[in-house]
């Protein structure tokens, strides 16, 4: 027999899992900032891709993903 407590895990495994990619793309955003002042032109151009790409990653969660999962269904 699982416990209540249990239950409450489990349920909130999904939130855990997206924060959790959430945070780990924030990170590497922030260590790409550096990057963007590269003297090199080309290793600032992958460096202003790749923020792209992170920063698209980011918002993507925050109004679809995040709200599905901490509002319970009705």
């Amino acid at each position: 027999m699982s416990s209540p407590r249990a239950g409450h895990v489990t349920e909130l495994e999904p939130l855990h899992d997206a924060w959790t990619s959430w945070t780990k793309t924030r990170e590497s955003l922030l260590d790409t900032l550096s990057l963007l002042q590269d003297p090199d032109p080309t290793m600032r151009a992958l460096a202003e891709d790749e923020f792209a790409a992170l920063k698209d990653t980011l918002s993507t969660p925050l109004p679809t993903t995040f709200p599905a999962l901490l509002v319970r269904p009705s």
